[in-house]
């Protein structure tokens, strides 16, 4: 082997975990955090919304902040729990305004990833299969108080500067409230169909003085809900990784709306830390 090979193939293994994480704001990804590794996520997002109902036309803003835990029970099977704590402020035309804080629904969830091919020193085809539960927090108004099942499918790919992801998600909501305000809330069942691509815009090329990377990453997000429901999402952002933390910052932009049973989202910001122990 020589030096240049070394040198390499040392990058390779030292980057290998910043390639791997590979994973945008909205569209989980096939990857996992490794055997005994511990992930921590934090999110605070703001989301403004607008929509009618019986009682007139309203619109919302909404602040919540995410917090996800990631942990690697084997390098292939992975456990998540995510804690969301949202404040909104809901005013109406006639100056009827509200104000309400708590716990929306908790998620447990397991995913195992069932194929892996490496096929280069950070060049990889990974997927995995989900799996959980959406529990009540029994909040008021921001609980649907029903235990809601869900599964799913998430592919992943790396190649060079390039990565492209996918993912699949199908909910059974047993709840009962027609109208909502956020996707997946009402009582009709609700899917997902994400797809994502990032682009490595620094380092152009990996050496041995690389300590992280920088991404713009778009995304695609579309929500269907049994009711007849949907939307499709433009999300771009920005994702910094290094090898035990990762920032992101990205935006929301509708460009399809049908919503006839629950609230239309004008635009949203998302801003994330990420911390691997």
């Amino acid at each position: 082997m020589t030096r240049l090979q070394s040198i390499t193939a040392v990058v390779a293994l030292t980057l290998a975990p910043l390639a791997m994480a590979q994973e945008v704001i909205y569209t989980p990804s096939a990857t996992s955090p490794g055997k005994d590794i511990l992930m921590v996520r934090h999110s605070a997002n703001f989301e403004a919304y607008k929509g009618t109902r019986a009682s007139g036309a309203f619109e919302v803003d909404q602040y919540t902040i995410e917090n996800a835990i990631m942990y690697g029970i084997t390098s292939d099977l992975t456990f998540m729990f995510h804690v969301p704590v949202t404040y909104r402020d809901f005013s109406e035309p006639a100056g009827v305004n509200s104000e309400s804080f708590g716990f929306e629904d908790l998620q447990a969830m397991f995913k195992y990833r069932f194929y892996q091919d490496d096929f280069g020193n950070i060049d990889t085809l990974r997927m995995s299969v989900m799996g959980g539960v959406e529990l009540p927090s029994y909040d008021d108004g921001f609980s649907s108080d029903s235990f809601d099942p869900f599964v799913g499918f998430a592919l992943t790919m790396i190649e060079g500067r390039h990565g492209v992801g996918a993912h699949v998600n199908y909910k059974w909501n047993t709840g009962k409230d027609d109208y909502s305000i956020d996707f997946g809330d009402g009582s009709a069942d609700a899917v997902r169909l994400d797809g994502s691509y990032l682009y490595r815009i620094d380092p152009v090329e990996y050496t041995i003085d690389s300590t992280r990377s920088t991404y713009l990453m778009v995304e695609l997000n579309n929500r269907y809900e049994t009711n007849g429901d949907y939307e499709t999402i433009f999300s771009p952002g920005i994702l910094i990784e290094a090898q035990n933390w990762a920032a992101e910052i990205a935006i929301r932009l509708p460009i399809a709306q049908e919503l006839d049973h629950r609230a239309e989202l004008d635009w949203a910001l998302t801003v994330g830390l990420r911390i691997t122990y």
